[in-house]
């Protein structure tokens, strides 16, 4: 969270105040780090987000629908992480 909060900051930042740095390389490197920082952490909170989706469903079809606050006391819910989306992703985009 942290680190889309400060790239979407440093964007927006640098955005309003280009003609801080006056030196284009400068700019250019530290926009397109914010922006791929950005990038990175959207697509591990997606993938997250897929995942958490796909056990529920899959749950849902073995256990059927949670109806009490008993059975959701049961019910154990996998810890989902995503290492970094760049990481993942190949030359077919999978």
């Amino acid at each position: 969270m942290a680190f889309m909060m400060g790239s979407t900051m440093a964007v927006i930042i640098l955005l309003f105040m280009l003609g801080m740095y006056e030196n284009e390389v400068v700019n250019a490197a530290i926009l397109g780090t914010s922006v791929l920082e950005l990038a990175d952490e959207i697509i591990s909170a997606q993938r997250r987000e897929i995942d958490e989706m796909a056990w529920s469903i899959a749950d849902i079809a073995e256990n059927g629908e949670v109806t009490t606050e008993a059975e959701l006391k049961t019910c154990l819910v996998p810890d989902f992480t995503a290492t970094n989306g760049r990481d993942e992703l190949t030359a077919d985009g999978g």
